[in-house]
């Protein structure tokens, strides 16, 4: 499993990193309004991590 997170949004980072996601890869999103946002690709090993399992 996989999200994006704004390069800016050093809180949602460190939120992810709590529940065991990794940033694996600099990307950028494309808005609906036609501006880019850097982001990072953040990612879990296996959705079983995410749930505690």
């Amino acid at each position: 499993m996989y999200l994006l997170v704004n390069q800016t949004n050093q809180r949602a980072q460190g939120f992810y990193t709590s529940l065991g996601a990794h940033n694996a890869q600099t990307s950028v999103w494309s808005a609906p309004d036609g501006s880019t946002v850097p982001t990072f690709i953040y990612r879990w090993a296996s959705i079983a991590t995410l749930i505690g399992a």
